[in-house]
Formats: C-alpha cells, sequence, structure tokens
C-alpha cells in the first residue's frame, strides 16, 4: 500500500471516530431524556425545571429543559408573545423555560373542583337562592350580587367568544370583582356567554380557532346535556391568560361558555416578585358555581 492511499485510510477511521464519539455525546444529551406524562412527576424524578411537548394531535409530555440560558431558551421556538422564565423551586440546576409552559404548569397543579349541580336546572343552595338572576336568549343564569355584569365587552381584557358571528342570538359576561383578589397578581377574571345561529350543525358547533384550529373532542356530561369542551391558554406582553371553553348545539344554536383569568407574569424583569400570587384553586371554583347555574329557558 502506497504512502497516499494509508493517509486516506487513516483519514476516514479518524472521521468515522469524530461522528461516533459525537453521536454517542448527542445521544446523552438528548436521546437519554426520559419524558413524563406531567410536570410534578417531571421535576419530581429530574429536580429540574421541565418543557412541554406536543405529542401527535392530543397527547402531551414534559421533558427537563436544556436551556441554560434566558438567551439559549429565547433561540429555540416559543408561543408567540411569550417569554423566558426561571420557573419557581428548588433545583439542581438552573434551566429556563417559556411562560406557556409555566402557566400550564401551575394550572395541572390545581384540582379540578367537583361539579355537583346540573348545568340543565338552577341550582338550590343556599349559596345561591339570593343570587341576582339573567335572563335571555342565551338561558338563565344566576351570579353573586357583588358581580359584575357586561352586556358588550367593554371593559374587558379580551372579547372572550371563539364563535364566528359571535352576538348573533346574543352576548354577556359576569365579571368576578377585582377587590376579592386585590393584592395578587390577579388581573381579571370573568365568564362569558354567548351564541349563534350562524354554525351549520353539531360538528361545526365543536370548531374553534384560537391560535390554531382545534375540534373539541373533550366531553363534559351533566344530567342530560353533554358539553364539548377544550382549554386554551396565551401570553403577551408579560400577562397570561387560560380558561376553558364549553359548547353545545342545542335547537339549532351553537352555545359557548367561556372562562377567562388574566394575571401578570411574577419576574424579576418586571419588578414584582413580592407580589402575592392568587388562590387558583378559590377562583376556579367561584367560576364553575357561576357555571354550573346555567340553564335553558326553551
Amino acid at each position: 500500500m502506497n504512502q497516499k492511499g494509508f493517509v486516506n485510510i487513516i483519514s476516514i477511521v479518524v472521521v468515522v471516530a469524530i461522528v461516533a464519539v459525537g453521536g454517542y455525546f448527542a445521544f446523552v444529551k438528548y436521546g437519554s431524556e426520559k419524558s413524563y406524562g406531567t410536570y410534578a412527576e417531571c421535576i419530581e424524578k429530574t429536580n429540574l425545571p421541565c418543557k412541554h411537548y406536543y405529542v401527535g394531535d392530543f397527547g402531551q409530555e414534559w421533558q427537563p429543559s436544556l436551556s441554560r440560558s434566558k438567551e439559549e431558551c429565547e433561540s429555540v421556538n416559543r408561543p408567540v408573545g411569550s417569554t423566558c422564565v426561571l420557573p419557581p423551586g428548588n433545583f439542581r440546576e438552573n434551566r429556563w423555560i417559556n411562560s406557556v409552559d409555566l402557566a400550564r404548569a401551575q394550572r395541572e397543579t390545581e384540582p379540578e373542583p367537583q361539579i355537583v349541580n346540573s348545568w340543565s336546572t338552577p341550582t338550590t343552595t343556599d349559596q345561591s337562592k339570593n343570587w341576582k338572576t339573567v335572563v335571555n336568549y342565551i338561558g338563565q343564569l344566576k351570579y353573586p350580587s357583588n358581580y359584575i355584569y357586561h352586556d358588550t365587552s367593554d371593559g374587558l381584557e379580551f372579547s372572550g367568544s371563539f364563535l364566528p358571528n359571535s352576538g348573533s342570538v346574543g352576548y354577556y359576561a359576569i365579571e368576578i370583582p377585582k377587590l376579592e383578589f386585590s393584592n395578587t397578581n390577579l388581573k381579571q377574571a370573568y365568564i362569558v356567554f354567548s351564541a349563534t345561529d350562524k354554525i351549520n350543525g353539531e360538528k361545526e358547533c365543536q370548531q374553534y380557532d384560537y391560535q390554531k384550529p382545534t375540534t373539541m373532542t373533550k366531553q363534559l356530561k351533566t344530567s342530560n346535556i353533554t358539553f364539548y369542551m377544550d382549554e386554551h391558554a396565551g401570553v403577551a406582553a408579560g400577562t397570561v391568560s387560560y380558561g376553558n371553553v364549553y359548547r353545545i348545539f342545542y335547537k339549532g344554536v351553537c352555545y359557548e361558555l367561556n372562562t377567562w383569568i388574566f394575571y401578570s407574569e411574577i419576574s424579576p424583569d418586571y419588578g414584582n416578585t413580592n407580589l402575592p400570587r392568587f388562590d387558583a384553586q378559590k377562583l376556579h371554583t367561584d367560576l364553575i358555581s357561576i357555571l354550573s347555574t346555567f340553564k335553558f329557558i326553551n
């Protein structure tokens, strides 16, 4: 074998070795990351801040974040309007995640209150018998007398309805007074009730478009009514929003009941690290207690 051929063989061996070593470290860094079903499980098993990933159309998983700096986090694809934050907790390493993932993680830890009253009949508990009552084309609803009634979206963070041609049958909102969560990072919370007769059938009523087109597949059953439901979340300029949207197609009309919660991100970037977090469980229970009084009037 001449010297040139020998050099070529050595070069090939070196290249293969570099690729193999690089592949090994890439596997160690990325391929060995285990996935977890919830944020709580991920941080418990790894003691690291975790990031959310979608799997297929409906699945989800959590893996430890690989971003060791804010700049590294911001260089990765993330939801429009989100920021990168250090999540609260005593972790073995600082890792950055986007604020939408943090909001999703916080929602996972909120226990889901049991709905004990049917939405098809108003509640008769002592708590609600002295509440105010709204009766219009959208249906009948009761709410505490100190809550705020809106017949338009004026004064609300967002109109709150995903229905096309919303308001063709009716629209109103019930807002929880800010005084009930004063001196916390809660900005606003309310429920929007809207309906339209401009939708062609139940299948179209199941579809909505918020950040991406979505077909509702989850269901909430209460006595003789089945609602389609889904979750929504977003972030913009340091404000995080989330809630649930519920729909039902009834007598040619698509009805939507939509909860909205807006709160400020707590971060050194916003100078509000001493601001207490609102009680998310109590707020969710308050919203559900109003929704549980809803019924159709015909």
